[in-house]
């Protein structure tokens, strides 16, 4: 072999080392970066590995973004945040409190003895019963029954209710009947019962002294019943007091603890003790003489009942009008009026007739 031979056969060695070596570089960049398989398909043609597939290696899942809650558990769950804060420091005070009765139960079995038992049962009865009492005081205050037979005079019609009544305190504080399962309002009509000069007051309601200027408010489910010289007032957890005048339901109904001289459509008819009055929107009045017939009878003229001392009410207007010549207005707003109670007669009695001076009547006043 000639120089020229030998050199040209070097250089095409060398060359083709070379190309081996700028493919190999080409490829293995190629398949670094990635780049193949996606150029192509961007580009329409097919890619064919001719590599052996090994395993292929876990793809990661994309993170899929979390679903919002709704607006009602977004609620709750800020709702049972604020109560969670809340009892926190609740919570803190109670173990501060019976840190001395659960400092045994903390340190373990081996440190509790009877003693510590006892303390603890004691303090859960005590518990338990303050919750009971003040329950059961909350439903004897708001509820009343009695198996006594009653009556209602409604429209001059007798009503009786032979099985007796039941009553509750609704939440807007109204009085209501439960009858059947359901809860009817009950209006300021008197319950009278049966065979009993007695009458079961069932609304709030304000007393109204017929020789002084005294009044105060009277409480549901108070019973009135004849006694000599007026009535006799039993509230319920109350006191029990002998009063003359009349009970207004603060609406349209007036009972009367004496008796009265009632004037109505030119007419007048003697009322004695524990009879009612009432005037309705419709212009109508119901009258019950106690122990008589009821009277339904549209209202023409004014009507009136006047006391034995001169002492007179407009029933129609509720104006009462003392003997002086001052009156008042007799619908009040019984939240701002004291309970009727001994006390507060006594009170009253005292502020009118200081030492020494006789009880003087007020001038007109008007509420």
């Amino acid at each position: 072999m000639d120089r020229e031979t030998s050199r040209e056969a070097f250089l095409r060695a060398l060359h083709t080392e070379n190309d081996r070596e700028d493919k190999k570089e080409e490829q293995e960049e190629f398949v670094y970066r990635g780049k193949v398989k996606k150029d192509l398909e961007i580009t329409g043609l097919e890619f064919i590995d001719t590599e052996e597939s090994g395993e292929e290696a876990p793809r990661e899942e994309a993170a899929v973004p979390a679903e919002e809650p709704d607006l009602s558990v977004s609620l709750f769950q800020k709702i049972s945040g604020i109560f969670q804060k809340a009892g926190r420091p609740v919570w803190k005070l109670l173990l501060f409190a019976f840190a001395p009765i659960l400092k045994p139960f903390r340190k373990g079995a081996d440190t509790i003895t009877r003693r510590d038992w006892a303390v603890f049962f004691v303090l859960i009865l005590a518990v338990i019963s303050v919750l009971g009492f003040t329950r059961a005081s909350i439903h004897l205050r708001n509820h009343f029954r009695t198996a006594d037979s009653l009556y209602t005079v409604d429209m001059g019609m007798r009503n009786p209710c032979p099985d007796g009544v039941s009553f509750a305190v609704a939440d807007d504080g109204s009085t209501v009947k439960k009858e059947n399962g359901q809860e009817i309002p009950v209006a300021g009509e008197p319950y009278y019962y049966e065979g009993q000069d007695r009458v079961l007051w069932p609304v709030r309601g304000v007393w109204y002294d017929s020789q002084t200027v005294n009044w105060g408010r009277i409480e549901r489910f108070s019973s009135v019943e004849q006694g000599e010289g007026g009535c006799l007032i039993h509230q319920k957890g109350g006191d029990s007091l002998l009063l003359k005048g009349m009970i207004y339901d603060n609406d349209d109904c007036y009972l009367f603890l004496e008796g009265t001289l009632l004037e109505y459509n030119g007419e007048k008819l003697d009322l004695p003790a524990l009879s009612s009055v009432k005037v309705r929107m419709n212009g109508a009045v119901e009258i019950y003489p106690y122990g008589g017939e009821g009277i339904y009878a549209p209202l023409e003229t004014e009507v009136c009942a006047s006391f034995r001392n001169g002492a007179r009410v407009d029933i129609g207007n509720d104006i009462l009008y003392y003997p002086n010549g001052s009156y008042r207005l007799t619908f009040l707003d019984l939240d701002y009026t004291d309970e009727l109670s001994q006390k507060l007669l006594d009170r009253m009695e005292a502020a009118q007739a200081p030492a020494g001076k006789e009880t003087e009547q007020p001038e007109a006043e008007e509420d």
